[in-house]
C-alpha cells in the first residue's frame, strides 16, 4: 500500500547523530503521553493465546496431515508442467569463459536455451514482443548463465544504471531467481543490466520478506550489440546454500524492456503474482558433481577513524577485527565476528516526527542481513510499519537514545536441516558509560532462535524464542512465539501468530496474538488482519509501536484495465487500520481512500486519495517545540494529490500536495523529488518535504531538504555525496563515501561526516558540530 503523503519514514540512525524522539523510549513512555493511566481491564481474549498456542503446536508435529493435503493439492491441479532447463557442464581444462559480456565463447553453443518468454505485462499471457534466450552451464565450483536479450531497436535500450545495488526498475534489465533447496517458497534474487551493474536479494516465504541488503560474492558484465545485449552472470556455489540431495533447482527467469514497459518471464506469472512466486518457477535440472561448499571464508578489516563530536571531543582510533563464514555442510552457514564494525553503514536520511509513536529505522549492518527473512515475525503493515516485531536486529548495538554500543563480537548459524528452515543469533555487547546524551548501557548477551518446518505447498509453521540478559544487573527478557503461514489456494493466505513472555503468561498481560488472511485476484485485492498486544507485553528485543490495544485492517483494492490507449490501468483502494483499547474505545482510527488513479504505458502515475482521521487520547502531547496537541477526541480529514513520472526517464520527478485538518487545527504538505540520469556514469537529485501547521497552541513549518551526487565510474568504484538540511533539527549534515571493490568480497571506503549546526542565523551562520573521517579496508580470502 501507498504511505501517506507526509509521512517521513527513518531508514537508519548514523553514528553521529540520534533522532530527536528516541524510538525505544517513545515507545516505553507512550502511555504517560497519550493517555492517563488507569488499570488495565481483563481482556476477553485472556485465555485465547494459550489455546492459540496449543493450536500451532498441533500444526507443526502434524507433519504427516499436512504431507496428504499437499499430495491431495499436487493431482487435483490442473497446472501446466513446469518448465524445464538442463544445465550443461564444462570442464575445468575446456572453461575459457570470461566475464565480459561477450557470449563468444564456443561452450554457450553447448546449452540448450530457454526461450518463449510470456508477457505479464501488458498483455498477460501474450508472447513476449522480444526474443530473449538464456542458457546454463556449470563448472565444479561455478554456475554461469548467459543472456541474449534480443531487440530490434538496439539504438532504444534504457541503460543508465551503473550503481551496486541499484533500482535496475529504470533500465532494461534481467533477474535470475534460484530456488537451491527446491522448496517452492525461498530464492535468490540476481539482477543486472546491459551495464553489468548489480543487486542481490534473498526472498522468503514468496516475497513475505525481500531482503534487498543482502550482498554475496559474484560478478556480472553485460554488453548493447546490433542485435540487442547480451549479458554474463557467474555465481560460485561457494556463495549458495543449497541441499546435495535434491535432484533438480526452481528457476525463472525476468526481462524487462523498459522502453515498452513491458515485463517477460520464462515460466509465466500471471498480474495476481510477482517474480517472488517462488512457487510457479520453472525447473533447472543436470546439476551434478558440484564441489563440496564446507569452505571457510576470512574477512579481517582494519579502521583508522578521526573525529571531532561534541559526544567525545577529539579523537583518533584503530580497530581491527574479522568476519568468518563457514560453510558448515551445503545447507547451514555459520557466521562468526569479532570487533565487529559498521563503519562503512549508510547515513540516515532525515525524517521529522509528526505523531506520538516511534519511528522503525530498517536494518543495514551486514552481519544482520545474511537469511534476515526467517526472523520475520509479527503482523503486517496496514498504513505504517507493523505494530509489532517479536525480533528487531538494530536494539543489538544500538542504545535506546541512538548511541552506538561496542559489539564485542557475534555468532550466527542459518540455513536449513532435517526439513527446518533455521536461524541461530547470539551477540554479546561491551558495557557502554555514560555521556552526555545518555546514561551507562550494560553489557548485555542476546540470543535469538528461530525456526520454521514447511508444510504442504505453500504453508508453514515454526517457533521464535528471544532472550537479552544484562551481565552487570543479572537480569533477562525472554519472548517466545508460534506462528503459521497457511495457503489453502494460490489466491488466499492466512496468517497466526502468537507470542508472550514465558515467565509471566498470559494473565499479566504480556503477550500478543494475532490473525490475518488475504485474498489475491489478477486486478483485485482483499484482506482483514485482527491483532491484539497486552497491555504488558514488552518485547525488548523487537519492536513494539504500542500495547494495550487491539488493531483491526481491513483493505481493498481494485485495478480495472479500461481499453484506453494513454492508460495501463486505473486503481481505486481503500485501507483502514483501526486501534481500540481493550475496553473497545476507539484510540485511533486512519482510512485513506484513493478515489481515483491511473498509470500510463510509460509508467507515469497520478492520484487523488482522501484520509479520514481519528485521534482520541486522554492526555495531550508535544508536537513541536513549544507547541502541544491537547487531550481530546480529535477527527479530522485530508485531501492529496500525489504523481510520480516513469522512473526510467532522464529527467524524472515525483511529489504532491496535501491539504486539511489536523488534530485541532490544520496542514499543509508538499513534496517534491528530481532525479537526473543524464548518463549512466553520473546521478543528480534532490528532494524536499514540507509541512504548514497551524494549531491553536501555535503554528509551525518543517523543511527537509536532500541533494545528492553519485559518481559511478564502473559498478565496483563509485563515489556517493548526500546533503541533507532539517529546520526543526536546525541541523546540516554531509556524507561522502568512497567504495573501490578491488576484487570480489574485498573492499576500501573512504568516509567523511560532517554535522553542521543552524543557531538561528540561516544557512549562511552555520557552527561545524562534528565531524567524522574513517578509512576501511576488507581483505577476503577463503580456502
Amino acid at each position: 500500500m501507498k504511505p501517506r503523503l507526509g509521512t517521513l519514514r527513518a531508514q537508519r540512525l548514523t553514528t553521529l547523530d540520534r533522532p530527536s524522539a528516541p524510538a525505544h523510549e517513545a515507545m516505553r513512555t507512550y502511555r504517560d503521553l497519550g493517555r492517563a493511566t488507569r488499570p488495565a481491564p481483563p481482556s476477553r481474549f485472556a485465555k485465547f493465546p494459550t489455546f492459540f498456542l496449543v493450536v500451532l503446536t498441533s500444526l507443526v508435529f502434524s507433519i504427516p496431515s499436512f504431507a496428504a493435503l499437499r499430495d491431495a493439492q499436487d493431482s487435483g491441479s490442473m497446472a501446466p508442467p513446469a518448465r524445464e532447463i538442463r544445465a550443461v557442464r564444462i570442464a575445468e581444462t575446456d572453461d575459457a569463459l570470461v566475464v565480459d559480456g561477450r557470449l563468444n565463447e564456443a561452450a554457450w553453443q553447448t546449452a540448450v536455451p530457454a526461450s518463449d518468454f510470456v508477457q505479464r505485462e501488458p498483455q498477460e499471457g501474450a508472447p513476449a514482443s522480444e526474443v530473449t534466450e538464456v542458457r546454463v552451464l556449470f563448472t565444479e565450483t561455478d554456475l554461469w548463465v548467459g543472456v541474449l536479450a534480443r531487440d530490434r531497436g538496439p539504438e532504444r535500450i534504457v541503460a543508465r544504471e551503473m550503481q551496486r545495488d541499484g533500482p535496475y526498475i529504470r533500465d532494461d534489465s534481467f533477474a535470475l531467481l534460484l530456488d537451491t533447496f527446491h522448496d517452492r517458497r525461498n530464492a535468490y534474487l540476481f539482477e543486472s543490466n546491459p551495464n553489468g551493474a548489480r543487486r542481490d536479494s534473498l526472498i522468503t516465504d514468496e516475497g513475505r520478506d525481500i531482503n534487498r541488503d543482502w550482498d554475496t560474492i559474484w560478478d556480472a558484465h553485460g554488453a548493447i550489440t546490433a542485435e540487442g545485449w547480451t549479458l554474463e552472470l557467474r555465481i560460485p556455489f561457494a556463495s549458495l546454500q543449497f541441499d546435495p540431495a535434491a535432484s533438480e533447482w526452481g528457476i525463472n527467469f525476468y526481462r524487462l524492456i523498459r522502453r515498452k514497459n513491458e515485463e517477460n518471464f520464462w515460466s509465466p506469472i500471471g498480474r495476481n503474482a510477482s517474480l517472488f512466486r517462488v512457487s510457479l518457477a520453472g525447473k533447472l535440472t543436470g546439476l551434478e558433481g558440484i564441489a563440496k561448499s564446507g569452505g571457510v571464508r576470512v574477512v579481517p578489516f582494519v579502521v583508522l577513524e578521526s573525529s571531532d563530536t561534541k559526544q567525545s571531543g577529539s579523537n583518533n582510533d584503530q580497530r581491527f577485527g574479522a568476519d568468518l563464514r563457514w560453510a558448515w555442510t551445503r545447507t547451514l552457514t555459520l557466521d562468526l565476528s569479532a570487533n565487529t564494525d559498521f563503519a562503512e553503514t549508510e547515513v540516515d536520511v532525515e525524517q521529522i516526527n509528526l505523531t506520538r509513536f516511534p519511528l522503525f529505522f530498517a536494518e543495514k549492518r551486514d552481519f544482520f542481513l545474511e537469511n534476515s527473512g526467517i526472523f520475520e515475525f509479527g503482523p503486517s503493515g496496514a498504513l505504517g510499519v507493523s505494530p509489532f516485531r517479536a525480533f528487531f536486529s538494530r536494539r543489538i548495538g544500538i542504545a535506546d537514545d541512538g548511541r552506538r554500543v561496542p559489539i564485542d563480537g557475534g555468532a550466527r548459524l542459518t540455513g536449513r536441516a532435517a526439513g527446518w528452515n533455521l536461524g541461530l543469533v547470539g551477540v554479546e555487547t561491551d558495557e557502554l558509560d555514560a555521556d552526555l546524551f545518555g546514561g551507562v548501557v550494560p553489557r548485555a548477551t542476546d540470543t535469538v532462535v528461530r525456526a520454521k518446518r514447511n508444510l504442504g505447498n505453500r504453508s508453514s509453521a515454526g517457533f521464535i524464542y528471544t532472550r537479552r540478559a544484562l551481565g552487570s544487573e543479572g537480569g533477562a527478557n525472554e519472548l517466545l512465539g508460534l506462528d503459521a503461514e497457511l495457503a489453502p489456494t494460490s489466491n488466499v493466505r492466512v496468517g497466526l501468530y502468537g507470542a508472550l513472555d514465558p515467565r509471566k503468561g498470559t494473565d499479566e498481560g504480556a503477550w500478543s496474538a494475532g490473525a490475518e488472511v488475504d485474498w489475491q485476484g489478477k486486478n483485485s485485492d482483499v484482506g482483514l488482519g485482527v491483532l491484539e498486544i497486552g497491555e504488558s507485553f514488552d518485547p525488548v528485543l523487537g519492536f513494539l509501536l504500542r500495547r494495550g490495544v487491539r488493531r483491526y485492517t481491513p483493505r481493498w483494492a481494485w485495478r480495472p484495465r479500461p481499453d484506453w490507449p494513454e492508460v495501463r490501468y486505473l486503481f481505486f483502494d481503500a485501507t483502514s487500520e483501526i486501534y481500540v483499547d481493550l475496553e473497545g474505545e476507539v484510540e485511533s482510527a486512519a482510512t485513506v481512500v484513493t478515489l481515483a488513479g491511473f498509470r500510463t504505458p510509460k509508467s507515469d502515475q497520478v492520484s487523488l486519495s482522501l484520509e479520514l482521521d481519528r485521534e482520541q487520547f486522554d492526555r495531550g502531547f508535544t508536537i513541536f517545540p513549544g507547541v502541544t496537541v491537547p487531550a481530546g477526541d480529535h477527527r479530522f480529514e485530508r485531501i492529496a494529490l500525489v504523481f510520480e513520472t516513469g522512473q526510467q526517464r532522464r529527467l524524472a520527478f515525483s511529489g504532491g500536495m496535501s491539504y486539511g485538518g489536523f488534530y485541532d487545527g490544520h496542514r499543509r504538505g508538499a513534496s517534491l523529488t528530481v532525479n537526473a540520469r543524464p548518463n549512466r556514469h553520473l546521478r543528480v537529485g534532490g528532494s524536499w518535504r514540507f509541512n504548514e501547521v497551524d494549531l491553536p497552541s501555535g503554528s509551525f513549518e518543517t523543511h527537509l531538504f536532500g541533494q545528492n551526487l553519485d559518481i559511478f565510474w564502473t559498478p565496483d568504484l563509485s563515489f556517493r555525496s548526500f546533503v541533507q538540511y532539517n529546520n526543526v533539527r536546525e541541523t546540516l549534515s554531509w556524507n561522502a563515501r568512497l567504495q573501490w571493490t578491488y576484487r570480489p568480497g574485498s573492499d576500501v571506503y573512504l568516509v567523511v561526516q560532517q554535522i553542521w549546526d543552524d543557531d538561528g542565523g540561516g544557512l549562511q551562520n552555520l557552527a561545524a558540530r562534528d565531524r567524522q573521517v574513517l578509512l576501511k579496508a576488507t581483505f577476503a580470502f577463503a580456502r
